[in-house]
């Protein structure tokens, strides 16, 4: 009899000491743990967020405080489905006027372009003043762009106003496909001077350059411009040439002086 009661008073103390160890690890597993804070309950026309958690509205419907409310479209438009702008837009061949959609009024010689928001005119037309289409009236020599929204001169013609002049170019030269200018330009070698070609002459030590402002050529590396020719560049004592090469500047650490270099 005593050993049964020796044996249930140990049992008793392990069960106490048990209890000791839990009551300790169960506050120490809880820290750091985020509290869970009450979610607020669904409002009517929500589902549950599959992203951030909590809910979010059907289609159809958009978030207000803890509320979901219908988007009303108007008539010719549809639900776009998402959660920024009006939730709506007008359909193909409907363009939005403040909360409703109006039909595009299409003009004659005119079409819906692919986004369906605006017309644009056929071919062979033009947008006039009064928002219509009006048939393009070509010159002769002329041709329709590739747009088809306006014309363009024949080579050799050149367009001035309304039509498409002969453009004359003068000996030694070409014509040019650009609509800016007199419709040619000079051959290499030449240089136009009051509407004419005439022959570039290039001194002693110079290079065709085809440039118009500076008289179509320039002095090689070396040699400066002097009275239409090319000199060579004297060279004092401690200088060598510039970037360009038709003047010269003092090495370091001299300085210029005139016509010479000195250390100061």
């Amino acid at each position: 009899m005593t050993a049964d009661f020796d044996g249930l008073s140990q049992f008793k103390k392990l069960l106490t000491c048990l209890l000791l160890v839990a009551g300790l690890i169960y506050p120490l597993r809880a820290i750091g743990q985020t509290p869970q804070l009450p979610q607020s309950p669904m409002p009517l026309n929500a589902i549950a967020s599959t992203y951030v958690g909590g809910w979010e509205c059907k289609r159809g419907f958009r978030k207000n405080g803890e509320a979901c409310d219908a988007i009303i479209a108007p008539k010719n438009a549809y639900l776009t489905g998402r959660p920024y702008g009006q939730g709506w837009e007008c359909k193909r061949g409907f363009e939005a006027i403040g909360e409703l959609c109006s039909a595009i009024v299409i003009p004659g010689n005119a079409y819906l372009d692919a986004f369906g928001q605006k017309w644009r005119c056929d071919r062979g037309f033009q947008k006039n003043n009064n928002g219509l289409c009006k048939a393009i009236d070509i010159p002769e020599n002329a041709f329709l762009v590739r747009q088809g929204n306006a014309w363009e001169c024949e080579t050799p013609f050149r367009k001035v106003q309304n039509s498409c002049l002969m453009i004359t170019a003068p000996k030694n030269a070409v014509l040019t496909y650009s609509s800016f200018g007199n419709g040619w330009e000079c051959r290499h070698g030449f240089i136009e001077v009051n509407n004419k070609c005439q022959e570039i002459n290039v001194p002693d030590h110079a290079y065709l350059t085809g440039d118009s402002f500076d008289g179509g050529w320039k002095c090689e590396r070396g040699y400066q411009t002097q009275e239409g020719i090319c000199v060579p560049v004297s060279l004092p004592a401690n200088a060598h040439l510039d970037y360009f090469g038709t003047d010269w500047e003092c090495d370091r650490p001299f300085e210029k002086n005139g016509e010479e270099c000195i250390l100061r």
